[in-house]
C-alpha cells in the first residue's frame, strides 16, 4: 500500500471516528451535551489512535495523528450540519447546498465557527492538542531512535 492511501485512510478514519461519535452524541441526546461532547468524543478519538498505532507500527508514526486532524477539520462542516438535524438544522436542505458547499470550501475556519454553534468546540480543541501531542511524541521518538543507529 503506498504512503498516499495510508495517509488518506488516516484522514478519513480521524474524520470518523471523531464525527461519528459526535453525530450520535446529538441524535441520541436531541440537543447539545457539551460534557459529552467535550469528554466522549476525544476519548474515542484517541482510543483509535492508539489501535491504530499498535497495528501500523513506527512507520507512520507523526503521520497518524496529523492526518487524523486533517480529516476532523477537513469533514467538520459535514459532521456538523449532520450533528445539528436533531436540533432542527436545514444546512443540508437543497435550498442551503450552496451555502452548505461555501462553508466546506473555508474548512477551517467553518469548522471552527460551527462547532462553537453545536457544542463542539472544547472537544475539538482538546482533541486536536492531543493529537498534536501524540505526534510530538512519536516525532522525538523517531529522533531518538535515528541517533540511536
Amino acid at each position: 500500500m503506498s504512503k498516499l492511501k495510508f495517509y488518506s485512510l488516516f484522514l478519513l478514519i480521524g474524520a470518523l471516528s471523531y464525527w461519528l461519535t459526535d453525530i450520535v452524541i446529538h441524535f441520541i441526546l436531541r440537543g447539545t451535551d457539551i460534557i459529552s461532547l467535550t469528554i466522549v468524543v476525544p476519548i474515542v478519538v484517541t482510543i483509535t489512535y492508539f489501535y491504530l498505532r499498535k497495528k501500523i507500527g513506527q512507520q507512520f508514526a507523526v503521520g497518524l495523528p496529523m492526518f487524523m486532524i486533517l480529516g476532523i477539520w477537513l469533514f467538520g462542516p459535514l459532521g456538523l450540519a449532520i450533528g445539528a438535524i436533531p436540533g432542527g438544522g436545514t444546512f443540508l436542505e437543497s435550498g442551503n447546498l450552496k451555502d452548505f458547499f461555501a462553508f466546506f470550501a473555508i474548512f477551517p475556519l467553518s469548522t471552527f465557527v460551527m462547532s462553537t454553534y453545536s457544542g463542539s468546540m472544547a472537544g475539538l480543541f482538546l482533541t486536536t492538542m492531543l493529537l498534536i501531542i501524540f505526534a510530538m511524541i512519536a516525532r522525538k521518538k523517531n529522533i531518538a531512535s535515528n541517533k540511536a543507529r
